[in-house]
């Protein structure tokens, strides 16, 4: 569904003990509604108005694999957006998640993409907005603004690039807080952090955690940063990575920035609460190894429930530490981006809205368990399907904590992936323990600002 981790949906029905999907579906299906007036936005082209007499207007979207329960969504989504606008017809065109990137850029090199596809809104979303690939949507957005009325703030500011807006959510995206094994927590004999964002730990309080919780000699380690969240560090220490004020400055040589990557690398080779290369049991690293008991906590969004099915974990969700007095949590979106060669841009801004519109995110909780943009659904069916599942002891405890975190939430640092690639690849000794944070930051910012510089420029 989306290029970030996502939810299982089977063995989320399977926990849930849910029946057939269809039936659901139709049970809240609402009556056709009036199409809205057409040809009001300044920044697309003519609506299907535009098609010949007796034809349809057709937009095209891309899909990828899709189990059986997400195809009932997408047809139900499909047949209310024809009864809408019955002058216009949504034609799907599958490429296999694998081959997803690799041919979605083959195909806007030819010129020929799908009018709707999605990306996460980092490197490639930059590119894309910069060379005029995908549409700006801001016109729209402020005419439908009411659409957005309970969308917190996260998805209306990260749906955007420099105040202008170029996507629209998928899903509820992914509030990455930290998953922990209660059990193990009680073993020994550590106090399970407050679950209120303004109690959250500081960053002393984590690390007092993680001694306690690590058995080095049993190969049990309290914790696993080195998956997607590294920069996440920069960023609760009061650093970052990329400069929020100017997109062409590298900015992990502020002292702040470099506190947090010398605490992430004290974490594995001063304290050893975080296991070290020759430590690691294979197939048993970071999020593995918290299913297989050998990690005490992990980021992970609330898709990852169904991972822990049979693991026998009684799971809970704490906020992450504060390494100054701000709480800051990592998220991350998935968007819908519309070709700027597309025919009738306006109607696929409108079926993009039907797919992420009340109904779609009643029937999202519903099927898959996900969260949603919208926060009276999350708070009206996310919340009881989740206290439901965890009066059944098959959910997890402070599941709260994904829709109060939305406040506290932030996404990673968006760079052209050039410059990803270079800090990743340069950071990899850092992490092995074989240069110093000091010599990272005095070769690669360089280099990193370099790129980002000619980047802008070009």
């Amino acid at each position: 569904m989306g290029m970030h981790d996502v939810l299982n949906r089977r063995r989320f029905l399977a926990l849930a003990g849910l029946g057939g999907i269809g039936s659901a579906l139709a049970a809240c299906a609402p009556a056709p509604s009036p199409a809205p007036a057409v040809g009001t936005a300044t920044a697309v082209a003519e609506a299907p108005s535009a098609a010949p007499a007796g034809e349809k207007a057709v937009i095209t979207f891309l899909v990828r694999d899709r189990d059986d329960i997400q195809k009932k969504l997408d047809e139900s989504q499909l047949k209310r957006f024809s009864e809408k606008f019955p002058n216009v017809e949504a034609k799907e065109l599958y490429i296999p998640s694998a081959q997803y990137m690799d041919k979605l850029q083959t195909m806007i090199a030819a010129g020929n993409p799908p009018d709707i596809f999605n990306i996460d809104p980092t490197s490639l979303w930059l590119t894309w907005i910069k060379n005029g690939t995908i549409i700006d949507l801001t016109d729209l957005y402020k005419r439908d603004i009411e659409f957005f009325a309970e969308w917190p703030e996260f998805f209306i500011r990260n749906q955007s690039w420099q105040g202008k807006m170029y996507g629209l959510s998928i899903d509820g995206g992914a509030v990455y807080n930290l998953w922990y094994n209660i059990g193990w927590f009680q073993e020994k004999g550590v106090q399970e952090p407050a679950v209120k964002p303004e109690e959250s730990w500081k960053v002393n309080d984590f690390l007092t955690a993680c001694q306690a919780l690590t058995e080095v000699e049993n190969k049990r380690f309290a914790y696993h940063p080195f998956t997607c969240v590294w920069h996440w560090w920069p960023m609760t220490f009061g650093g970052g990575v990329i400069d929020p004020n100017d997109p062409t400055r590298c900015i992990l040589d502020k002292p702040e920035s470099m506190e947090a990557l010398q605490f992430l690398v004290d974490l594995r080779w001063k304290y050893n609460v975080v296991p070290q290369p020759a430590q690691e049991v294979e197939g048993q690293a970071g999020r593995q190894g918290y299913v297989a008991k050998r990690i005490a906590m992990v980021h992970a969004g609330a898709w990852f429930l169904p991972t822990l099915e049979g693991s026998g974990i009684e799971a809970g969700v704490l906020y992450p530490p504060r390494g100054k007095d701000k709480l800051i949590i990592m998220g991350t979106i998935q968007l819908w981006v519309i070709y700027s060669g597309a025919k009738h841009p306006e109607m696929c801004w409108e079926f993009n809205k039907v797919r992420i519109d009340e109904q779609s995110c009643r029937e999202m909780v519903e099927a898959l368990g996900s969260t949603t943009p919208n926060e009276r659904i999350n708070r009206e069916v996310w919340l009881p399907r989740m206290e439901k599942l965890a009066q059944e002891g098959k959910g997890y405890k402070n599941y709260q904590a994904f829709i109060e975190g939305y406040p506290y939430t932030y996404m990673w640092a968006q760079m052209p992936q050039e410059a990803w690639d270079v800090l990743h690849s340069e950071l990899d000794p850092v992490w092995l323990n074989q240069k110093s944070v000091q010599e990272y930051v005095a070769t690669t910012v360089p280099k990193v600002n370099k790129i980002l510089q000619d980047w802008w420029k070009s």
